[in-house]
């Protein structure tokens, strides 16, 4: 079933933005190329320079241009190669030759960019470096692989692989394992090849190399596509296309739009693979790609061919082996008068035909000759190229066993020495562990002590506890149960004494209530220390709540309690806190002001603090008695003036609560003039 492009362009661009431009976009940040100043070499050449900084900057621009403008590249790569004779900078002439002769590569002149490359070995060989040697025994994998001869790239290939791995260039290796990964799928083996293309992918990602990135996932894609996993293949080839459009790389947006094409082209879909195509072929032509122009004509005659446009075909074909000849591609011509001698075939033109299969047999044979002296010629400068490389290793190894010898002595004084410095480290450390130890143990035996001091005081409240709950608790519901056994049993009892023995026993009820509230706080905070919720909430709210709930007790008493002086502010803080806090506060207020007393509850804003004050007009508080009553393991009471029982667990309570929340509790009084309970909130708390 044929797709027309046009009728899911939409999608298609759809898909896209969804799927593949955040990745691009994400990448877009990194440099786009190792020489990215491009204008600023150029006027560091036009200055006076030396031979050896000349050759470096013409390199750089070399390299820059490899892949979009290959002669721009070829020309810089000529200069730099000038001046690094000229200045017998030996050091420069592996990588120089290796980018001409990549800027030979990309123009489809693959015997001049072999020449190079071989040059590039001989001179990383003479100054003895294994990772120009490897770079140009890679580069010579991919000619033998674009050339047909997989063999021999394989060899290259693994060469160069174990010359990067030795001396530690992961960049290189990422390359040669791509170039091993070509010829595996060549052989069928694709996942194999798929586990090298996502090593050299871990390489490049971990390195940011922009390049590198995208060729591994259209590489990727390329095996599921010759297994024909076609939804595996496209999620490949789409990914790697929004990375070369992110990195703005022509060169590998073309070889992405072919992918893609060819995949359509393996589903049939023949108008989608010729738009395609197309694409690439424009961004190939534009950029003078003239090997990847004549690689894109000839899919573009194959497709022909499978969609039966015989004439296109013929067209396309001629002109494409016009081209193969003039970039002396024999592959490419030997494959194009095959298609043209189909093409001639299928329009009945038989004896055209037959020429053009001639001409391919012949071409064939010629073929397998020129290959068969290359591969001659290549085995005669590799088995060159390694005697070479073992009479350095041989030289190496001497020097080494010198250097080892040395290093032996140099180790066993060292190790003297550093016994000798371990031994007094030893010592020092023992010192200073023995005087560590001895202050930690006595640190240990001070909180000990206070621990002990605390637990004293915790169990002399834990006695009053027990006391409190077996008497002064028992009280009121021992009156509480009398009382109601009157109201039983006394039948004579008249209405008045009846709302009297009422009031008394809601008093007693009240009071056992506090008590046991204040029990159960003091338990939590104990057990697990209650932990703290900090929320915001209305000041005012919460004081008339606790108002409201001691406004028995005040009441039996004639007591007023004024609220009027309060802000209407929000707190940020514990609630409950300040809720626990008011109604033991307000109680005590009651309980030691005599009747027909006021208690009054205000509130005052500073820069540092909200303050609440609790005030009233009773007995006050004796001055012996002021020093220890804000301590939080202090347990005592005094009677109110109705002769009330408390406990003073209350205001310990509230003491351990505020503390809390960082709020503190302070006092004003003068006795038998009353007295003035304030709690202070931080400011910062109320953010």
């Amino acid at each position: 079933m044929k797709i027309h492009i046009c009728k899911y362009y939409n999608y298609f661009i759809l898909l896209f933005l969804l799927l593949i431009l955040p990745l691009g976009v994400i990448l877009k940040a990194q440099p786009v190329s190792t020489f990215e100043d491009i204008p600023t070499l150029r006027q560091l050449i036009i200055a006076p320079q030396s031979d050896s900084l000349a050759a470096q900057y013409y390199s750089q621009l070399a390299w820059h241009y490899r892949s979009t403008k290959a002669d721009s590249a070829y020309y810089y790569g000529t200069k730099a190669l000038g001046h690094a004779e000229a200045g017998s900078v030996l050091a420069l002439l592996p990588r120089i030759y290796s980018f001409i002769g990549l800027s030979r590569r990309t123009v489809g002149d693959y015997s001049t960019a072999a020449s190079y490359y071989l040059k590039a070995q001989d001179a990383a060989i003479n100054i003895n470096a294994p990772s120009e040697l490897a770079y140009a025994r890679n580069n010579l994998s991919s000619i033998y692989r674009l050339q047909g001869n997989y063999n021999r790239a394989a060899q290259y290939a693994y060469l160069a692989k174990r010359d990067f791995i030795i001396s530690k260039d992961s960049v290189g290796l990422a390359y040669a394992l791509k170039n091993i990964a070509h010829v595996l799928k060549k052989k069928n083996n694709y996942k194999k090849a798929r586990k090298e293309l996502f090593i050299a992918l871990d390489i490049w990602q971990k390195r940011k190399y922009v390049r590198g990135i995208p060729a591994s996932y259209n590489a990727i894609g390329e095996t599921y596509l010759l297994e024909k996993k076609y939804d595996s293949a496209s999620y490949y080839f789409y990914i790697g296309l929004g990375l070369d459009e992110a990195n703005n790389d022509a060169y590998g947006i073309a070889n992405a739009y072919k992918y893609i094409g060819a995949l359509h082209q393996e589903k049939a879909n023949f108008d989608s693979a010729f738009y395609f195509y197309q694409k690439a072929r424009d961004i190939e032509a534009e950029n003078n790609f003239r090997a990847l122009v004549l690689n894109t004509d000839l899919q573009i005659a194959k497709l022909h061919i499978e969609a039966k446009n015989y004439e296109q075909a013929l067209d396309i074909a001629q002109e494409a082996l016009k081209e193969a000849k003039a970039l002396q591609s024999h592959e490419a011509m030997h494959e194009l008068r095959m298609i043209i001698a189909n093409a001639y075939a299928a329009i009945g033109q038989y004896q055209k035909a037959y020429q053009y299969v001639i001409t391919y047999k012949k071409e064939g044979d010629s073929l397998y000759n020129h290959n068969l002296e290359q591969n001659i010629n290549a085995i005669e400068k590799l088995y060159e190229s390694e005697l070479k490389m073992q009479k350095l290793l041989e030289d190496n190894k001497k020097d080494n066993q010198k250097l080892d010898y040395q290093k032996q002595e140099i180790f066993y004084k060292n190790l003297l020495i550093l016994i000798f410095v371990i031994v007094l480290l030893f010592l020092i450390g023992f010192i200073f562990f023995y005087f560590k130890t001895l202050k930690r143990l006595k640190a240990a035996y001070q909180v000990q002590k206070e621990q002990k001091q605390e637990l004293e005081k915790l169990n002399q409240i834990k006695d009053k506890l027990f006391s409190l709950i077996s008497h002064d608790l028992r009280a009121p519901f021992n009156s509480i149960k009398g009382g109601l056994f009157l109201l039983k049993d006394d039948k004579n009892m008249s209405l008045k004494e009846r709302d009297q023995l009422y009031e008394l026993l809601w008093i007693r009820i009240g009071h056992a209530d506090e008590l046991l509230n204040n029990l159960l706080n003091w338990a939590r905070t104990q057990i697990e220390g209650n932990p703290v919720d900090l929320v915001s909430f209305n000041l005012k709210e919460a004081i008339e709540d606790a108002k409201h709930i001691l406004l028995y007790a005040a009441e039996a008493k004639n007591i007023t309690i004024n609220t009027d002086n309060i802000d209407n502010i929000n707190l940020h803080t514990d609630p409950e806190i300040i809720r626990l806090s008011l109604r033991n506060l307000l109680s005590n207020a009651i309980k030691f002001t005599p009747p027909g007393g006021e208690v009054s509850i205000f509130t005052t804003v500073s820069d540092n603090s909200i303050r609440i004050g609790v005030k009233d007009n009773g007995i006050g508080i004796p001055e012996g008695k002021q020093k220890r009553l804000l301590d939080a393991l202090t347990l005592e009471s005094t009677p109110g003036t109705n002769n009330e029982k408390g406990t003073g667990l209350g205001l310990m309570i509230t003491l351990t609560f505020l503390h809390k929340i960082n709020a503190k509790l302070a006092f004003e009084s003068t006795e038998n003039k009353g007295s003035t309970f304030y709690i202070s909130v931080p400011m910062q708390a109320n953010k």
